[in-house]
C-alpha cells in the first residue's frame, strides 16, 4: 500500500505545468518510438480531477493539440497507470497517463488495455495514449485472469499479463531494457480482444486509416460467461457424470463438445444427474521445478548481499508440469480405467524463488482436458463402459 501511494503522489507531482521542451517526455505519450500504435496491460493506479488536468501547463495543452476538446477533460479522464509493479525506480520512470474517452469508464485498480500514442513534432501534433477497453475490474489477485509475474510480490519488475492474451495476438518482448505483452500495432488495429470490455471512441476523433474493431463491433462472449449451452438431455450411450471442481465444468463442457464425437456430461446436482450409472472423476496436480533455484541460492549465498539482490530480480526458468488424472468407475465405485496426460509450462520466476502455482491457467487446462478426452476415446474406456448401462 505505501509503495501505491508513494507512486501515486510522485505521478500526481509529474501532472504538473512544464515547458513545451518536455514534450518528447511526456508520459501522454510512448516512451519508446517502437510502442507506438501497439496495445498495453496497464493497472489504474489514479484519476486525475479536472482542476489537475488543466492545471497541467504543457500537458493540458499537449491534451488539446492532439484534437481532444475541453469539454472531454472532466474528472477521471486522465488515469495513471503502472506497467510495472511493485516498487523501485523502474515502477516510477515507466508508469504513464492515458486518456479516458466519454463514455468509457475507469476505476482505480482496474487492469485497462492502452493503445499507445504517437509522439509530437514540429509537423504532427501526435496521438496520446488512450484507454480501449478493460479487462479486469477491481483490482489484481494472484490468481486472478490478469495478474503480475513472476508470482513474488517481493520483486521489483514484474510484468502484467491476462490469461490466454498469447491466442489473441499479444507477443512478450524481453529486451535488456524492457520486458513487457503487447499487441502488435496492425494487430491491434485489426481486432480487439475478445474478453475486454471495450472504450467507445470519441466523436470528436479524426476516423482512423485501419478499422478499430472496438468501437463498432460488439464484443464476443467472454471465455468466462455461460454462452456453452447445458447439456440438459445428452444421448445416454454418450454421457457421463462428471466428478471436477465446480469453477472447471465449464471447461470440462467445452472439451467434451469439441471431442470426437462429442461427449454429453452432467455434474452433480443437475437433473437426471444421479441416474448416470458410470462416473469419470477428473483431478489436477501442478508441480513445479525449483532444483535451478535451489542450487542458485547456494552460489548467492556465497556471494554475499550483491548476490542475493541480483538473483531476487534476474528472470529464470520455472518449468511447471501440469497432470491431469481421471478414473471412470461405475455406480458401485468399482474402477473401469485410469490414465493421466501431462504438460510441462514454462514459466518465469527469479534465480531464487519460484512462485506457487494451485492449478493451470484456463489455456493449458482445456488443452489437458481435450487430450484426456481424445484417450478416453482412443482406448475404448468410455464407449464400453456405458454399453453397459
Amino acid at each position: 500500500m505505501a509503495r501505491a501511494v508513494a507512486l501515486v503522489a510522485t505521478l500526481l507531482v509529474g501532472l504538473s505545468p512544464g515547458s513545451a521542451d518536455a514534450e518528447a517526455d511526456s508520459r501522454l505519450f510512448p516512451h519508446f518510438k517502437d510502442e507506438t500504435g501497439v496495445l498495453r496491460l496497464a493497472q489504474v493506479v489514479a484519476l486525475a480531477p479536472r482542476q489537475m488536468i488543466v492545471d497541467a501547463g504543457s500537458s493540458y495543452s499537449l491534451l488539446l493539440g492532439t484534437g481532444i476538446p475541453d469539454e472531454h477533460l472532466g474528472d477521471g479522464r486522465i488515469a495513471i497507470a503502472r506497467v510495472y509493479c511493485c516498487g523501485g525506480l523502474t515502477e516510477e520512470s515507466e508508469a504513464i497517463w492515458v486518456f479516458v474517452p466519454p463514455g468509457a469508464t475507469a476505476e482505480t485498480g482496474d487492469v485497462i488495455e492502452v493503445r499507445m500514442g504517437r509522439s509530437p513534432d514540429e509537423l504532427d501534433p501526435g496521438a496520446v495514449n488512450s484507454l480501449v477497453a478493460v479487462r479486469q475490474h477491481g483490482g489484481i489477485e494472484p490468481d486472478g485472469p490478469c495478474r503480475w509475474l513472476p508470482d513474488d510480490p517481493s520483486l521489483w519488475l514484474r510484468i502484467l499479463y491476462c490469461d490466454e492474451i498469447e491466442l489473441q495476438g499479444w507477443v512478450r518482448q524481453k529486451t535488456f531494457l524492457r520486458e513487457m505483452w503487447f499487441k502488435p500495432a496492425a494487430t491491434a488495429a485489426a481486432v480487439e480482444s475478445p474478453t475486454a470490455e471495450p472504450a467507445p471512441t470519441p466523436a470528436t476523433e479524426a476516423p482512423s486509416e485501419e478499422p478499430t474493431g472496438s468501437a463498432t463491433t460488439p464484443a464476443p462472449a467472454s471465455p468466462d460467461s455461460d454462452a456453452v449451452p447445458t447439456n440438459a438431455a445428452p444421448p445416454a450411450a454418450t454421457a457421463i457424470l462428471v466428478l471436477i471442481d465446480p469453477s472447471l465444468q465449464k471447461s470440462v463442457r467445452e472439451a467434451a463438445a469439441a471431442s470426437t464425437p462429442p461427449l454429453g456430461v452432467m455434474f452433480e446436482g443437475e437433473p437426471a444427474a444421479e441416474s448416470y450409472a458410470h462416473r469419470l472423476g477428473l483431478h489436477f496436480d501442478s508441480v513445479v521445478d525449483r532444483s535451478r533455484q535451489r542450487r542458485n541460492r547456494e552460489g548467492a549465498g556465497a556471494a554475499g548481499l550483491m548476490g542475493w539482490m541480483l538473483g531476487s530480480i534476474t528472470p529464470w526458468s520455472c518449468p511447471t508440469t501440469h497432470t491431469l488424472t481421471g478414473v471412470v468407475t461405475n455406480r458401485a465405485g468399482e474402477e473401469l480405467g485410469k490414465f493421466a496426460v501431462q504438460k510441462v509450462q514454462k514459466r518465469v520466476g527469479t534465480m531464487l524463488a519460484c512462485g506457487e502455482v494451485e492449478r493451470p491457467n484456463d489455456g493449458i487446462v482445456r488443452e489437458l482436458l481435450a487430450e484426456f478426452l481424445q484417450r478416453l476415446g482412443d482406448e475404448k474406456i468410455l464407449p464400453e463402459a456405458v454399453a453397459g448401462d
